[in-house]
């Protein structure tokens, strides 16, 4: 049963915030009847705004300015809309320093967010903070996102060190291979078989190239499955949300209903 999603890099130029925004909206695209929030916690260069085409606000900022106090008026305030169902707390429109939220700010952020919503999907920036593990651990799903290359690959090998093989071998942790080619030749299955060597039998999810669709709904401020719902990597989400079970406004479990598109 999952209340609380969230996506980390392994490197950067992986694709997570798009994968991110697509979960999101795959998620409440499937479940009308839940409140899904999208919090952006890269504090720095968040990007989830721009690919949702939501402006840029400086309550952000001040409530990062204030977060120790701030209440449930002052986070809904600064909600934006993406879909009926779907709300944005985006990245602060100025650089902050990563230590401008401590580990107690973080868990008071993070109950105001699950107080207003069902579904929390969270975008974790690619700098481990002091929050980080904070947010690895409380996730009912932790998604780690990479491509099958060298940077991928020692994010992997140095994430499972500083966080333990423990991590990666639970089960709300998945890892996810993103912009995987249909076509695999030898030498890609060298590599895969490389890269998925410290997850011992815990095998990656698999998620193929969008092509230049991807590219067409960020510049259409949209997510990928309401833009082109046919595309291959909104298909392969939307078919990965339709086996999650998430739980209703009264607590209960739901299963995503299989089928529905953005």
């Amino acid at each position: 049963m999952i209340s609380m999603l969230a996506f980390q890099p392994l490197a950067g130029g992986s694709g997570t915030t798009t994968l991110t925004v697509n979960y999101a909206s795959a998620i409440a695209t499937a479940n009308t009847g839940l409140r899904v929030l999208l919090l952006d916690l890269n504090l720095q260069f968040g990007g989830v705004g721009l690919h949702l085409n939501l402006p840029e606000t400086l309550k952000i900022v001040d409530a990062y300015a204030r977060l120790g106090s701030l209440d449930h008026d002052g986070f809904r305030a600064c909600l934006q809309k993406s879909s009926d169902n779907l709300s944005v707390f985006t990245a602060p429109a100025e650089v902050l320093p990563l230590d401008a939220v401590n580990p107690t700010h973080l868990r008071h952020l993070i109950s105001l967010a699950r107080a207003n919503s069902d579904v929390l999907v969270i975008d974790l920036p690619l700098a481990v903070t002091d929050w980080s593990a904070e947010i690895w651990k409380r996730a009912d799903y932790l998604a780690l996102n990479g491509t099958l290359d060298v940077r991928s690959a020692a994010g992997l090998r140095r994430l499972s060190d500083l966080a333990g093989r423990d991590l990666l071998q639970s089960a709300h942790c998945h890892i996810l291979l993103n912009r995987v080619a249909g076509r695999r030749s030898s030498s890609w299955q060298e590599e895969y078989q490389a890269f998925t060597r410290p997850l011992a039998r815990k095998a990656p999810k698999l998620l193929p190239e969008g092509g230049p669709g991807v590219t067409a709904a960020l510049a259409a401020g949209q997510s990928l499955p309401r833009f082109q719902p046919q595309n291959p990597l909104a298909e392969t989400i939307l078919r990965e949300i339709s086996l999650l079970t998430f739980t209703n406004p009264g607590g209960a479990a739901r299963p995503a209903p299989s089928g529905k598109s953005a």
